[in-house]
């Protein structure tokens, strides 16, 4: 019996270890069968390439609710997709849907108590972004959603780089300050002697500001083109010219007057064509062109103007906001963005608006207000609109169509519609698109109309083929030639896409010839301010008709000062007014900032508001936007401290 006992002892001890091995290899099937997601940012966390690991999961299984309760709230598009390979489910915020059952328009849900998992730092090296590319290229299920994302702005996955002047030139986040005109080969008058006077003495290059500030240019040079360096003190005034000259008295004996910036160190510009480059005081290229003569047929073929070369007229970017040329498939330097002074003067234009210049549509959507002014957008669903988003082609913005929400009727029909516009000939509308998801269907038409705006008045072709990469379409124009149109983009989805649109270029905007007001805000908010200080802020007012807009302008609440009471804006013009708030006791304060103008729409205001306190801190903490690492509020910092007993 004693030995019995002993076996028995034994066998409990085998048994209950065997029962161990079993739990624990048990334990380790229901880990591998989790989702694949969750192993692959476990590798991408060990390899370095996420920070934080993802919070265990809850799952809460709710088989019979609606896809119109799922959608409730609609998520935001900033959380992706877990894996490109998985076309099964799309994982957005917290919910799982199954690509079938939204056909069928229910849902099993699949509601999570996670944390949000971070996404691939920002900032990632090129090195770094290299590897990302070359593991997708080897197993596109490789790389998560969101690293599939970052790689997407700045190359496609067939490693064409993406370039929004791959059109017509758009450079949709303009320089501060652009090349706005050469005069490369003047015409000179006969010298003494009567004879041709080959000299380059009425050389100039000007500089057009893009921004409604004046830019300081002191220390400012040319790397390319001349030898020049900007005297300290030289300022371009707030969508203003400065002409830099290579000879002030034969300038003067031209133009009557003489350049702001003369003469250059040395040099002269190539007669033949050549790189101008303009860099800032601290060595940072602010624009370049590189320009030809068009002094061959390969080179005239290619847009260059012969007649810019000797005989006179200067070369005119016709939109400061257009590249000066791009490089084609063959290597070409294509201009698509110059062209000859139109007067007859043998002359140009510098310190004012190009003779040649026409308002293009040059737009991508990065203003703070949407839509565009003179575009519309419109949405057929309560549940959805047409927006701004991150998931842009340059730039930072882009435009999203969206048939996420199930809510709002069954109709994901929605527009996106151009200001009128005149087609001259060899005119296009170009725009770059890509869909979301792969696995939705989500399409995207064009549509001309020759009379009004309406959505009826719309003539739209077949869909356009899409994917998850953007892409660019060219609208021929040439059959409406002489005209005047609109063009309008129609989206549909059969329901829970999104598309995206940006880098619109085409034809140039036909502008009222009456003055239209325009501001950058509605309101402005200044926060808490300390009693016996002030906050300050911006808005601008812009003149989108070809007539002034002369205007006043006052605020209703003396806590509230404006920086100046009148003005004239010019048409396109704008002028920037500095709003400054001074409490002066602890209390919430309110105005409005009225703008009095020869509009239609005047009066037009900006609602303004602002708390005086007496203390010196105020943080509630209640904001979510937290930035940084370890994250803080805005001004606010997060010392994490590793070890207590040393000295930080």
């Amino acid at each position: 019996m004693k030995y019995i006992g002993k076996i028995s002892s034994v066998l409990l001890t085998v048994a209950f270890v065997v029962a161990i091995v079993v739990a624990n290899n048990n334990k380790s099937e229901i880990r591998g069968s989790k989702s694949s997601t969750n192993q692959q940012f476990q590798e991408k966390n060990q390899a370095g390439f996420i920070k934080k690991k993802r919070e265990p999961v809850v799952v809460y299984y709710d088989k019979e609710e609606e896809v119109v309760d799922q959608e409730a709230n609609n998520p935001t598009e900033t959380e992706k997709e877990p894996q490109i390979g998985n076309e099964d489910t799309a994982p957005i915020n917290d919910v799982v849907h199954s690509a079938t059952l939204n056909s069928l328009k229910r849902s099993n849900k699949l509601y999570t108590k996670s944390t949000l998992m971070e996404e691939p730092e920002e900032g990632i090296t090129k090195q770094e972004l290299q590897k990302l590319i070359q593991q997708f290229n080897a197993d596109p299920k490789s790389i998560t959603k969101s690293e599939y994302e970052l790689i997407q702005g700045d190359v496609d996955i067939e490693g064409n780089q993406n370039d929004a002047s791959a059109d017509r030139g758009a450079q949709l986040a303009a320089p501060s300050v652009v090349i706005n005109e050469l005069m490369y080969n003047p015409a000179m008058p006969l010298d003494a002697a009567g004879a041709p006077d080959y000299g380059d003495d009425r050389e100039f290059v000007e500089f057009y500001n893009t921004t409604g500030s004046a830019i300081d240019m002191s220390g400012w040079y040319f790397s390319q083109g001349v030898v020049d360096t900007f005297p300290s003190g030289t300022s371009i005034a707030a969508d203003g010219y400065l002409v830099v000259g290579r000879d002030s008295a034969a300038y003067y004996a031209k133009y009557g007057s003489y350049p702001d910036v003369c003469c250059w160190d040395s040099g002269a510009l190539g007669n033949s064509g050549e790189d101008v480059v303009i860099k800032n005081a601290s060595g940072a290229t602010i624009d370049s062109v590189d320009f030809e003569d068009g002094a061959s047929a390969t080179e005239t073929s290619n847009g260059w103007l012969s007649s810019t070369d000797g005989t006179g007229p200067s070369l005119e970017r016709i939109h400061p906001n257009l590249n000066g040329a791009y490089s084609s498939s063959g290597g070409a330097n294509v201009n698509i963005a110059w062209a000859a002074y139109t007067g007859t003067d043998s002359a140009g234009t510098p310190g004012a608006r190009n003779s040649s210049y026409r308002d293009l549509v040059v737009e991508g959507f990065e203003g703070s207000i949407f839509p565009p002014s003179s575009w519309q957008a419109i949405s057929l669903n309560t549940g959805n609109s047409v927006t701004q988003s991150s998931y842009s082609h340059s730039g930072s913005k882009a435009v999203r169509f969206s048939s996420y929400s199930s809510g709002g009727g069954g109709d994901y029909t929605q527009y996106l519609i151009s200001p009128k516009l005149s087609v001259q000939s060899g005119d296009s509308l170009a725009l770059w698109y890509k869909k979301h998801y792969s696995f939705y269907t989500d399409n995207v038409y064009v549509g001309i109309s020759t009379t009004d705006s309406s959505v009826a008045s719309f003539t739209f072709g077949d869909a356009l083929s899409i994917s998850t990469t953007y892409a660019r379409h060219a609208q021929d124009l040439s059959s409406n030639a002489g005209s005047n149109i609109f063009v309008a983009l129609k989206y549909y989805g059969n329901y829970a896409g999104h598309l995206y649109v940006d880098d619109i270029t085409g034809p140039a905007i036909v502008y009222p010839s009456t003055p239209v007001a325009s501001l950058t805000a509605s309101s402005l908010a200044f926060g808490s301010v300390l009693i016996g200080a002030t906050n300050t802020a911006t808005v601008s007012l812009s003149n989108n008709g070809t007539s002034d807009l002369a205007y006043t302008v006052a605020s209703d609440n003396a806590a509230f000062t404006v920086s100046s009471a009148s003005g004239t804006v010019a048409w396109l013009g704008s002028d920037e007014l500095t709003v400054t708030y001074t409490p002066t006791a602890a209390t919430a304060d309110s105005a409005n900032l009225i703008f009095t103008h020869n509009g239609a729409s005047s009066p037009d205001t900006v609602s303004l508001t602002g708390t005086g306190t007496y203390s010196i801190l105020v943080e509630g903490f209640e904001s979510s936007a937290w930035t940084g690492s370890p994250g803080a509020p805005a001004g606010w910092s997060q010392l994490e401290v590793s070890n207590p007993s040393a000295s930080t």
